[in-house]
């Protein structure tokens, strides 16, 4: 068992998974709290902490969870799957249902995924060093894009819906078009560990702080880099790839 604390519900619930937790998201609107562990399994609470459902759909550690609109949640696994969930967010105590598994795909544990803004695709991202966009409906690949190495983390870009950034165990954050296989551009982003995509920049968290100018224009772009100071001294420091139309 544990416990799991989230600033957004700011209370704590026991979990009651059987080892580590991997991953935690809240679907405010629905009123649930989705916890995913190493034990293999997805748990659906209420907020007040009443567990709903177990499940058991995964073979191996259950590493992360998201919900989307109108009552679809999304869960991959180091079994090398992603599957994505129906429910009814005016009832959520009746069952989850598979509306899309992705299989076969890759060949090593998907470490991370993300919808697309759209949710008509999503992405994943494994540790075989591949992500693919598959269709939310079908589960059909549209396209595969080699990074050639573990993906560490990925964002969408919120101004362009067809636009992923991907981080990899290279060092490497490149921009991609999730409708061509090849990456628009990359930059080496030393000791990075995580990025997320906002319509000001990219943020990466590393060692010290660089501002990465990203200049795109007709799918093409360049890349300039500048130094700065550290500002906060540590690993919780900033990089920022600033997109310019």
């Amino acid at each position: 068992g544990g416990w799991v604390w989230s600033k957004t519900l700011n209370e704590n619930f026991p979990v009651g998974h059987s080892d580590s937790v991997w991953g935690l998201d809240h679907d405010q609107t629905a009123g649930i709290v989705a916890t995913t562990s190493a034990d293999c399994t997805t748990k659906v609470w209420t907020t007040e902490g009443n567990l709903l459902h177990t499940l058991e759909d995964h073979s191996d550690s259950v590493f992360f969870v998201k919900f989307g609109p109108s009552g679809i949640m999304l869960t991959t696994s180091w079994d090398g799957t992603a599957i994505l969930y129906n429910f009814d967010m005016t009832d959520p105590a009746q069952s989850f249902s598979k509306r899309t598994v992705v299989s076969g795909i890759h060949t090593d544990a998907i470490w991370r995924t993300l919808f697309t803004p759209d949710y008509l695709n999503i992405v994943t991202g494994s540790w075989d060093g591949t992500m693919s966009v598959v269709d939310s409906n079908t589960g059909t690949v549209n396209r595969v894009l080699d990074a050639g190495c573990s993906i560490v983390d990925m964002s969408m870009l919120p101004f362009d819906p067809s636009l992923v950034v991907s981080l990899s165990s290279d060092e490497l954050t490149r921009l991609w078009d999730t409708r061509q296989s090849s990456p628009v551009c990359s930059v080496k982003t030393r000791n990075a560990t995580r990025l997320t995509a906002t319509p000001f920049g990219i943020l990466l968290a590393s060692t010290s702080l660089v501002l990465y100018d990203l200049r795109m224009a007709s799918r093409h772009c360049s890349i300039e880099s500048t130094v700065r100071p550290s500002l906060m001294g540590g690993a919780n420091d900033i990089l920022l790839l600033a997109p310019h139309g």
